[in-house]
């Protein structure tokens, strides 16, 4: 995930300005799809699943890291203030959300990669901010 808390853009491009060339970066796929197929309906907000069913936004995050994503991005796609004023939540819940939720996800599989690693069934890489670390 290529955020930090504190200024997201400046460091984003320095991480990933350091990694170009050096290491491939391979994103994740398709949100909304993935959230569809595990029950989101038409019509209903994709990114207010960051705060209803954060546990599936996880999910998803961790199966694309497991195989093989170096790169997840937040399920914010369309938040905008438009698209959020007819929801309970504010943008910046959302947002937040959003960010916490990728942050677990790559912790949970950085413990999840460096267990199955100490067994020498498969090697870890990730691409990730400093509170991620």
């Amino acid at each position: 995930m290529l955020s930090d808390i504190t200024n997201p853009h400046e460091n984003a491009r320095e991480l990933l300005l350091t990694r170009l060339g050096l290491i491939p970066l391979i994103f994740d796929g398709g949100m909304g799809s993935q959230l569809q197929a595990r029950g989101l309906v038409p019509g209903e907000l994709p990114e207010a699943y960051n705060l209803t069913h954060p546990d599936i936004v996880m999910d998803i995050h961790r199966e694309y890291l497991a195989s093989g994503s170096t790169c997840i991005l937040t399920n914010t796609f369309g938040s905008n203030r438009f698209r959020v004023e007819e929801s309970p939540y504010s943008l910046k819940e959302i947002i937040d959300a959003a960010i916490s939720n990728g942050r677990a996800a790559i912790a949970l599989e950085k413990e999840r990669c460096i267990r199955e690693t100490s067994k020498k069934t498969a090697s870890c890489f990730w691409i990730s901010d400093r509170s991620a670390s």
